[in-house]
């Protein structure tokens, strides 16, 4: 996508207090109008649309019948599925295994 912002930054006080104070920012879609001691900047941006992509993570977890079931799952699994995360869609994430016996 590409678009554009206009900044007007406000330079110094006015004499009389009024306005702004220094260093103020305020954005704009157009061209503002700028008054003494205001001055607009242009920024062109041009952004991928994956930005405004949030990721929708699924998964599935199947366990045969005759499967064992275990309630351990140690560091290493959840380091390395951490790892895996982060490497194919660059997300950083912290995984914790409930402790609860009831949970099953």
């Amino acid at each position: 996508m590409k678009t554009e912002v206009w900044l007007k930054v406000e330079g110094k006080k006015s004499k009389y207090g009024a306005g702004a104070e220094p260093g103020a920012i305020s954005s704009y879609k157009k061209k503002p109008a700028t008054g003494a001691g205001e001055i607009a900047i242009k920024i062109d941006l041009d952004l991928p649309d994956a930005l405004f992509l949030k990721p929708t993570l699924t998964a599935r977890v199947e366990v045969p019948d005759d499967h064992p079931i275990s309630t351990e799952v140690d560091a290493t699994v959840k380091d390395n599925l951490a790892a895996i995360l982060e490497e194919q869609l660059g997300l950083r994430v912290h995984i914790s295994a409930d402790d609860k016996a009831d949970a099953l």
